[in-house]
């Protein structure tokens, strides 16, 4: 059950706890309409730019690459041709990996991104497979699938990269989308960064909101300031340290991304030295943010934002 943080277990935490959190102004019912009416012309502009900028992105020229460039799978090593799976097209998203490194020390935006791809049938309804090629060993990556539920494909793409991401940047996020012709294989399309959005569903709903997606960059309508988070630790099942990562890594990841930005002062010990509830003051952060949404998986943790 979630348990309500004492204020004083943190310093100058007294004024922290409230739910209000500033908010546009109010108007009665036909200025809103009329304000939203207004704003739905913008909306209906950038859907048909949208659409004209897919038509775009499909008459662009395409390039071949070897389809005989090696991959490892479940079964070891296989083809890009093989990763289409039959099908005429395939969109591959290139997983950042840390080599050796724990799973909580791996890339927050590529497991969101990733945790969001889930319904791969509408996909392959029309003619499309969806893969993973991870930038990492095979081995080590897939366990980090399996931890976290993931079901589509997966490859090492590591001893290809320099061929598959040749001109890029590898080690950095990409979605690439490939043509099959009977066995050749074409690249007609990638993206990076941003771009690989394309694959996330919760910033679109969230891009609705009046919140927005809480990141800096975006400009709120509202001072947004100070946060709080509120956290609460909850008993790892046993399995879960063991497969890979022990609550003591992940708890050490937890301390470092935020100690680092707040300070020794909103951390109290808990029994054998974890916090069982604490309050954190942070500003607008979204890696801070990222890493606490990706913890969820790792650490049982239960949190909330509250606005001073």
């Amino acid at each position: 059950m979630h348990r309500k943080v004492n204020t004083t277990m943190a310093s100058n935490a007294t004024e922290i706890m409230t739910d209000e959190l500033a908010a546009p102004k109010m108007v009665d019912r036909s200025t809103f309409q009329a304000e939203l009416d207004a704003l739905r012309v913008r909306e209906k502009a950038h859907t048909r730019e949208g659409d004209a900028i897919a038509a775009a992105r499909r008459r662009l020229p395409m390039v071949e690459v070897d389809g005989a460039t090696p991959l490892i799978g479940e079964h070891g090593t296989v083809t890009l041709l093989d990763a289409f799976e039959g099908r005429r097209m395939l969109i591959a998203y290139y997983f950042m990996w840390n080599t050796g490194h724990p799973a909580p020390e791996q890339c927050e935006g590529c497991t969101w991104v990733t945790s969001q791809v889930r319904e791969l049938s509408y996909i392959h309804s029309r003619d499309v497979t969806f893969a993973l090629c991870c930038q990492g060993p095979y081995e080590e990556s897939a366990r980090y699938r399996d931890f976290m539920g993931w079901e589509m494909p997966w490859y090492s793409a590591q001893d290809s990269l320099d061929t598959l991401l040749v001109g890029r940047r590898v080690g950095r996020m990409h979605i690439v989308c490939y043509l099959r012709q009977r066995s050749k294989v074409f690249e007609t399309y990638w993206t990076t960064i941003r771009g690989v959005e394309v694959m996330d569903n919760s910033f679109r709903l969230l891009d609705l909101t009046v919140y927005g997606r809480q990141e800096t960059w975006e400009g709120y309508p509202m001072s947004c300031a100070n946060l709080a988070v509120e956290i609460e630790l909850r008993p790892l099942p046993l399995h879960w340290e063991v497969a890979l990562c022990s609550r003591e890594v992940v708890y050490k990841f937890l301390r470092k991304r935020l100690y680092d930005c707040i300070g020794p002062r909103s951390f109290t010990a808990g029994p054998n030295g974890y916090s069982a509830n604490v309050l954190l003051i942070l500003t607008t952060e979204n890696k801070i943010l990222d890493s606490l949404a990706k913890l969820r998986y790792f650490l049982q943790i239960d949190y909330r934002r509250v606005q001073s």
